[in-house]
């Protein structure tokens, strides 16, 4: 990569297991994927027309923060109420188009 624009076009060394999340965490991040960036699915499908995709930034930006969100709305459900590092989350979330 050279330029200022350059992007990977290869999948980084250390492989990305989804089995790590909760079925019900991957089955969000897909719902995510499906409703802010178009994503039929979230699997490796070995076919670039498949697995790459020209995505706005601002779609891009949606997706990462219905993901935070989601996150933030776990920790909240899921941590101590006396844990003053908890976040606290704002229930489900609604993507922007």
């Amino acid at each position: 990569m050279n330029g200022a624009h350059d992007v990977p076009t290869t999948r980084p060394e250390k492989p990305v297991n989804p089995s790590t999340l909760p079925a019900a965490a991957n089955q969000q991040l897909a719902e995510i994927a499906a409703t802010t960036l178009g994503l039929e699915t979230l699997e490796t499908r070995h076919a670039d027309r498949l697995d790459f995709h020209d995505t706005a930034v601002w779609c891009i930006r949606d997706a990462l923060e219905a993901a935070w969100l989601a996150g933030a709305a776990y920790a909240g459900r899921h941590t101590s109420q006396n844990d003053p590092h908890a976040i606290q989350g704002t229930g489900s979330v609604t993507a922007r188009r």
